[in-house]
């Protein structure tokens, strides 16, 4: 895992490795986070709420089919 910088946190997530599996699942809609230096995408606050920012029910999807 890699920090991309430190008001963002951590950039990747690995879970249930290493395996024999050939899979490699991506989240990338899972946080509402935006690095600071993005100044926000140009969303309001509002939308940075919204989903069109992140979905919140993503990493949790995630997270069950990685360990599944």
């Amino acid at each position: 895992m890699r920090a991309v910088d430190s008001d963002f946190g951590q950039a990747v997530h690995v879970r249930n490795a290493p395996l024999d599996a050939n899979l490699l699942f991506v989240c990338e809609h899972a946080s509402k986070t935006i690095p600071h230096h993005l100044n926000g995408l140009g969303l309001t606050p509002e939308q940075a709420e919204s989903h069109i920012a992140w979905d919140p029910g993503a990493l949790a999807l995630a997270e069950m089919m990685a360990e599944t």
